[in-house]
């Protein structure tokens, strides 16, 4: 939000001249001016597979050391063309 502001600032309208992307879709993108376009991760399935992983080595199980997840895209305006 603060980096919507200095652009707005410096004379830069968002997503005219700047496209700008948030993280983890905090409750308050959606009332930035303008609302804020995020990436949300999914917090409890990274939660889960580290605890898990914990658990396989204090047992000493080998545990796949790259583990990928997927993200949700939430358009809003803060982005002009994905």
């Amino acid at each position: 939000m603060r980096a919507i502001r200095a652009l707005h600032d410096a004379g830069l309208q968002v997503p005219q001249d700047i496209s700008v992307l948030g993280f983890d879709n905090d409750p308050a993108d959606e009332f930035t001016i303008p609302s804020l376009t995020t990436i949300m991760l999914p917090v409890e399935e990274m939660a889960y597979t580290a605890i898990k992983q914990a658990l396989q080595l204090i047992d000493k199980q080998e545990i796949s050391p790259i583990v990928l997840f997927s993200g949700n895209l939430i358009v809003r305006e803060s982005v002009d063309h994905l």
